[in-house]
């Protein structure tokens, strides 16, 4: 199974309406109700997001094109560090967070001017390796095929963006 990153185009006002306004534990209450779970108890479940708003996932390439991005496993500097920062956290059972569309058009813009040369210039996977860049295994044993591996996801990632973008929405980015 492992773990997997989803991003779910929304509407900014469909995001506002999943802040919390008065206590820090609302948030899942009100995101659980908005996937239809009036309960507002369990775990989230990002799979209820697929029906109701444009989606792509990233499989679990997701940290080897975040690592591509900033050479960091966790940092970086906005608008590329968005897989493992920035937005709004929800609290959860897995890493949900939310951009709204101006954080979304920063990222796409970002995006649109990075070069596969590029990209390829950064893979590095012994430091991949060393930093724990999941899935951990495969940078090393697999070499030019994990990095063709994260640059069809990347593809799937920059047309997601440019999509989401130029619809003027926001996103939801699950990971787990």
């Amino acid at each position: 199974m492992g773990l997997t990153m989803g991003l779910y185009a929304m509407a900014d006002a469909d995001l506002r309406d999943l802040m919390p306004r008065d206590r820090p534990h609302s948030m899942f209450s009100k995101l659980a109700g908005f996937l239809g779970d009036r309960s507002g108890e369990g775990e989230f479940d990002s799979e209820r997001l697929e029906d109701s708003s444009a989606s792509t996932d990233l499989d679990k390439g997701w940290h080897g094109i975040h690592y591509l991005l900033t050479k960091t496993a966790e940092g970086g500097e906005p608008p590329l560090c968005f897989i493992r920062r920035g937005g709004v956290e929800i609290p959860s059972g897995e890493e949900v967070r939310l951009f709204f569309s101006a954080d979304v058009a920063a990222i796409d813009a970002a995006l649109a001017s990075i070069t596969e040369d590029w990209l390829k210039s950064r893979y590095e996977p012994a430091d991949m390796q060393r930093l724990k860049i999941y899935p951990h295994a495969i940078w090393v044993r697999d070499g030019n095929e994990a990095f063709d591996y994260l640059m069809e996801n990347f593809r799937i990632l920059r047309a997601f963006m440019r999509a989401t973008a130029a619809n003027g929405s926001g996103m939801i980015v699950t990971i787990g």
